[in-house]
């Protein structure tokens, strides 16, 4: 069984920061997804997300209104998230070895809550290593 650690992804103007379906000039997406690596990966570190044989990871979004939304759309969003643990030192590589990633989910809006948007990770942590007696 492993650990579950949610971090937070700040959102670009009340939505996810990249989807899709945007048609972003490079320099913008190229920031974006910056923004989110760095986020993701200070996120994990501020959380002592230990270090990974393997994560599963998942992209949710809290909506505030009940807009229909394509939740493979986050895909976007999800790639520089799951990138930013490799950033954060918790997994050596971003392939199917180190990660499992799970569809994205989009929760319904609930009166009087913000929208949120964050990456949920269950952690494998690396097995500790005990000095050989000698």
């Amino acid at each position: 069984m492993g650990l579950t650690f949610e971090l937070d992804i700040p959102l670009h103007r009340g939505k996810p920061p990249l989807t899709a379906n945007q048609r972003l000039h490079w320099a913008e997406k190229g920031r974006r997804t910056r923004d989110v690596r760095a986020a993701v990966a200070w996120r994990a570190k501020a959380a002592k997300v230990p270090k990974a044989l393997h994560v599963t990871a998942q992209l949710h979004y809290h909506a505030a209104d009940h807009k229909r939304r394509d939740a493979s759309n986050l895909y976007a969003t999800s790639k520089p998230a799951i990138d930013a643990l490799v950033d954060a030192d918790v997994i050596p590589d971003d392939d199917g070895r180190y990660v499992t990633e799970v569809n994205p989910i989009i929760h319904p809006a609930v009166p009087n809550q913000p929208r949120r948007l964050w990456l949920q990770i269950e952690v494998t942590p690396c097995p500790k290593t005990t000095p050989a007696a000698g």
